[in-house]
């Protein structure tokens, strides 16, 4: 057993990138293809995780990874370039090896685990799910007139979701981590709205609102955590500054 769980990171990639070149040899076939490649990612990621399926824990490690996969899928139906399809291929598939072979070394081989690394690895999984799904929310309201009252309520699950578990796997006590999740998940979610009606394209709609949850999360992190300095507070507020003059100046405004 301990073999073919060392070699679902491998899998895992292999999966990856072969759905969805499937997808695109077969593409009136992309709904089935992607809910089978969905299925049987979840699965593989359950064998490694060894945890009673009745707690949080277990379901944070399973839908970290699941959840960037159904926003990168879902992504990919709204992308036209080849080139783009690629790199988001490469990157899903990347993502899913690196990720699956240290909850490898996490559960089975503890030894080699490197402190901290599924910690980092998953804050980059929440904000790179982040982009792609709020991407696919903003591409349904303005492609396909998705009601605003139905894509909201989605993104707040979401926001709740990631921003509980960027506190979970920080070590913040539960009892003062869910508070600032549902506070951050209420605002993220007003910003959600706000941006909506901004006239731009749901890429760039989507890259102001990662950037406001990856401040919001790198804020209460630190507070939470005693880290909150002045020099941790400028180094967030000039990243912010910088990233949004270069979002809003290369943005195509419609």
């Amino acid at each position: 057993m301990l073999v073919f769980n060392r070699l679902i990171s491998w899998v895992l990639a292999i999966l990856t990138v072969g759905s969805f070149v499937l997808v695109m040899k077969f593409p009136t076939a992309a709904i089935g293809i992607i809910g089978v490649f969905l299925l049987l990612t979840a699965f593989f990621y359950t064998q490694l995780i060894e945890l009673n399926k009745k707690t949080y824990d277990f379901w944070n490690f399973l839908l970290t990874p699941f959840l960037l996969m159904v926003s990168g899928s879902a992504f990919y139906l709204f992308l036209e370039n080849t080139m783009d399809k690629y790199v988001l291929i490469g990157g899903l598939a990347f993502l899913s090896f690196i990720y699956a072979e240290h909850l490898f070394y996490f559960f089975h081989l503890p030894s080699r685990y490197r402190v901290y690394t599924l910690e980092r690895l998953s804050i980059v999984f929440y904000v790179v799910t982040t982009f792609l799904l709020s991407s696919v929310l903003f591409g349904l309201l303005l492609l396909v007139n998705i009601p605003l009252w139905v894509v909201a309520p989605i993104f707040f699950l979401l926001s709740v979701f990631l921003t509980y578990s960027t506190l979970w796997v920080s070590k913040i006590d539960r009892e003062r981590a869910f508070p600032y999740a549902i506070a951050g998940a209420l605002l993220l979610t007003e910003l959600f709205v706000a941006i909506s009606f901004l006239p731009t394209g749901h890429m760039t709609s989507s890259a102001l609102i990662t950037v406001f949850l990856y401040v919001f999360l790198g804020f209460t992190r630190a507070h939470l955590l005693g880290r909150l300095t002045r020099t941790v507070l400028l180094r967030y507020l000039v990243f912010t500054a910088v990233v949004l003059l270069v979002i809003l100046a290369t943005a195509r405004w419609v």
